[in-house]
């Protein structure tokens, strides 16, 4: 059954979450940008069909997208420091 409330309190509890770790000085590639652009259509989309298995699949994709792209990037700083120390 489709609820409005719990939908929308799904959403922002994953974006604060997401906002909450984001890392200092993250940027997204304009690649990366697009792609977050159509999850996010995902969800509007799934959102206006009333679709809550849709829903939650587009969100969970978000969430588990941008922590890949965090992981990548702590991955990156953390190799940039390795080699700044051992030179």
């Amino acid at each position: 059954m489709w609820n409005n409330t719990v939908a929308i309190d799904q959403q922002v509890k994953a974006e604060a979450y997401l906002l909450e770790h984001k890392p200092e000085g993250f940027k997204r590639s304009a690649r990366a940008e697009e792609e977050r652009k159509q999850l996010r259509l995902g969800i509007d989309r799934a959102y206006y069909r009333r679709d809550v298995a849709q829903h939650k699949k587009a969100v969970d994709e978000l969430v588990l997208s941008t922590l890949k792209e965090y992981a990548n990037y702590w991955r990156g700083e953390n190799q940039r420091r390795g080699a700044r120390t051992s030179g």
